[in-house]
């Protein structure tokens, strides 16, 4: 056992105390003075005692492992049997676990996992081509958003001019198909009804115009006063005057029937002769066949005012009141009528401008409450070629007067000197400013295609342009498309 412990536990150098004393815990400086004062044997004897304890510990800590570790039992018991008999015959078989004989263990090498591989980044050329294809890929892109959202806007400035005049006598003169001058004509009419502000007891036949027909022979036909006219209901109405018929007149085989107007009341009072535009025969005629064919009237009037009982009538003030009204909402209908009647290339002539008066329809005595007015206005306005006027005025710049018209709010002052049927004679004064024509078709197709070193060129050979701005998109194209439709002409101020 001595020997078990003596391989274990180290000597205790009792030898080298200087060596051992470096495990011996020195008291700090700020100690009591009097430990320092303490004598060398007793610090020897107090080292001596710490050594004791450590190597009591040491010794407790080794039987502890001998008596856990079959390895160590073993050994500390054979070392038992040999120091009392001299003799290991006895000593009982501890079976111990073999040990390895590191001679015949090979060194293993340590095994690399292997190398991840991703897809696509196995070279160098690789990764050149991926670059490759993204770049086409933007490029390709941006060429196709840059196509789908490319423009060709061309935007073009009409020249203007100044035109002077003073006192220039200037004819327009309508002659052949030429037409330097236009007289423009407007008929409009006008219908309401107004309420009756009062009522009689009257009786009146009604009353209205028809045109006779004489389509029987070349000779005229004589009527004396309150001929009778009957319609297909029977209802019967009477000149109001004795008429000659004209006789008609032929050409070739054409016969136009010879015809007059005449005025024409009813047989008798009532509503019931109120009739719209109707055909009659003559009851004289009703015997001769052929003459009852070829003779007959047309109402070019409706047949209005018969009444027979109770009556509504209107007040002279309430007409009055009604007629004014209408007379003045239809003028303003008729001038603007006019205007917008006036041909483009054509100016119009303020001073002709006329109205003729109106006519007034209205019913004195109606057998409805609600009595109908109805007012007819006609008027007229002379218009005089842009052309001509401007052909008149003294200015170089205007090479071809057909490529400009007046500017839109030009004040021309003219005054009409005669108005005859094919010449209408005016003095010009003051200035007018005239602008160039552009014909947004014509101009497309000419400008299709061209590059924008052209533009100046074009420019010259059309006098009435001023100035044009291309706009392109994308902003490297050079040239206008070939395509007439894609080019989009913008008209500037």
């Amino acid at each position: 056992m001595k020997k078990i412990v003596s391989d274990i536990i180290p000597p205790s150098h009792n030898d080298n105390e200087e060596n051992f004393s470096r495990n011996i815990p020195v008291n700090s400086q700020s100690e009591d003075t009097g430990t320092q004062s303490m004598s060398l044997e007793e610090r020897k004897l107090e080292k001596e005692e710490v050594i004791s304890q450590t190597a009591k510990s040491k010794i407790e800590n080794s039987s502890n492992m001998i008596n856990e570790n079959p390895f160590f039992l073993r050994y500390a018991k054979h070392s038992d049997l040999e120091n009392e008999t001299g003799s290991l015959d006895d000593m009982p078989y501890i079976d111990t676990p073999p040990t390895a004989d590191t001679k015949k263990i090979k060194k293993v090498k340590k095994i690399k996992p292997p190398k991840r591989v991703k897809m696509g980044h196995s070279s160098g050329k690789g990764r050149l081509f991926r670059w490759g294809l993204a770049v086409l890929s933007v490029i390709f892109l941006v060429i196709a958003i840059t196509y789908t959202t490319s423009k060709s806007e061309v935007e073009i400035f009409p020249k203007e001019i100044d035109i002077s005049m003073s006192n220039k006598t200037v004819n327009f003169t309508n002659s052949g198909d030429v037409e330097e001058f236009k007289k423009i004509e407007v008929t409009l009419d006008s219908t309401t009804e107004v309420l009756s502000d009062g009522s009689t007891t009257d009786s009146q036949s009604a009353t209205g115009k028809v045109i006779l027909y004489n389509a029987y022979s070349s000779t005229k036909q004589n009527l004396l006063i309150d001929t009778r006219l009957i319609n297909e209901d029977g209802l019967i109405f009477k000149t109001k005057k004795a008429v000659v018929i004209p006789g008609y007149t032929k050409d070739g085989s054409v016969i136009t029937p010879g015809q007059i107007e005449v005025e024409v009341y009813a047989e008798k009072p009532g509503a019931e002769y109120n009739i719209d535009l109707d055909d009659f025969k003559f009851v004289g005629f009703q015997s001769n066949k052929d003459k009852y064919e070829k003779f007959y009237a047309r109402s070019v009037t409706p047949m209005t005012g018969g009444t027979s009982g109770l009556v509504y009538t209107l007040s002279d003030s309430k007409r009055d009141e009604v007629i004014v009204g209408m007379v003045i909402e239809l003028t303003s209908r008729v001038e603007t009528k006019l205007i917008n009647d006036i041909p483009e290339g054509y100016i119009m002539l303020e001073p002709t401008f006329n109205l003729e008066d109106p006519i007034i329809e209205s019913t004195d005595n109606y057998t409805d409450i609600n009595i109908p007015q109805k007012v007819t206005l006609s008027g007229s306005i002379i218009a005089v070629s842009e052309d001509v006027l401007i052909s008149n005025g003294q200015n170089e710049d205007v090479k071809d007067t057909t490529l400009y018209n007046l500017k839109e709010g030009s004040n021309v002052n003219i005054e009409v000197s005669d108005v005859q049927d094919n010449i209408v004679s005016t003095q010009v004064n003051g200035t007018f400013t005239i602008r160039g024509v552009v014909d947004e078709l014509s101009v497309a197709d000419q400008l299709a295609g061209i590059d924008k070193s052209q533009v100046p060129e074009f420019i010259l050979n059309n006098t009435q342009i001023d100035k044009i701005d291309l706009k392109l998109r994308p902003f490297w194209r050079r040239s206008l498309p070939s395509d007439a439709s894609k080019v989009k002409i913008l008209i500037k101020d």
